[in-house]
């Protein structure tokens, strides 16, 4: 119980982390891999909305990515781009397993999510999932590097890069060119990685000099540069003493 306190905890800090230090920063930019609809468990969302800043949002998904279009329709400060995020830049499409909607089957926010390029993260829903076979779909779907992103449309920084990939998130990571671009704010889903993988990221992360929050039991890892202020993060952290990813 105590736990699930800290970790809503952090949840809330972290937006109160972000909301400062937007303000502070007028003009940064947010990327988001993985926006999904835009809405549903969407940790940007508000800030986007809030601060007015310049966002870069990447949903590779035809039916995600038509909602996503409606969430922020008329929104000038949000480019969506219908792409993935690949490990290389010389991979310019990768298939892609997700769910689709199919007549007569359930279908709600958790199949909306499910999407990913490791079969095997998909095969894990296969026994619990009614309809699964039926909704399974996998399509080609077109690729960029994280570093040609930041190349292209954000030379200046980023302030912010949120990511949820179903998986990948620690390869675009460790994929990344931290002497062209050192993200302010690094936030990305670590439940779905492999423990040696994510020990890499988080080295890499630390290497970097990112202040890295990665708790078992918390399904995200929260990287924040020296220079911007988490006081009140770091002393819930020693008061509460969860077990840390190494």
């Amino acid at each position: 119980m105590i736990k699930k306190i800290f970790y809503s905890f952090i949840e809330w800090n972290f937006h109160q982390i972000l909301d400062q230090h937007f303000k502070r920063k007028r003009g940064g930019v947010i990327i988001q891999l993985g926006a999904n609809d835009g809405t549903t468990i969407d940790p940007v969302n508000f800030l986007i909305r809030k601060q007015k800043n310049r966002a870069i949002l990447l949903e590779p998904l035809p039916q995600t990515f038509e909602r996503l279009s409606e969430t922020y329709k008329g929104n000038k400060t949000v480019l969506l781009l219908k792409m993935a995020i690949a490990e290389r830049e010389d991979i310019e499409s990768l298939p892609l397993y997700y769910l689709k909607q199919v007549e007569g089957i359930p279908f709600d926010v958790g199949h909306s999510h499910l999407s990913s390029f490791d079969w095997k993260h998909i095969e894990k829903h296969v026994g619990w999932m009614p309809g699964f076979k039926e909704m399974l779909a996998i399509e080609n779907v077109p690729c960029i590097s994280i570093n040609k992103l930041i190349r292209n449309y954000a030379p200046d920084g980023v302030a912010l890069l949120q990511i949820d990939v179903e998986g990948f998130d620690a390869k675009i990571i460790l994929s990344m060119d931290f002497g062209l671009c050192k993200p302010d704010i690094i936030r990305f889903e670590h439940m779905h990685v492999g423990e040696e993988e994510l020990k890499r990221c988080l080295s890499k992360l630390r290497s970097e000099g990112y202040r890295v929050y990665s708790y078992y039991g918390y399904h995200d890892t929260i990287c924040i540069r020296p220079e911007i202020k988490t006081d009140i993060l770091l002393r819930a952290v020693k008061i509460i003493k969860p077990k840390i990813f190494r």
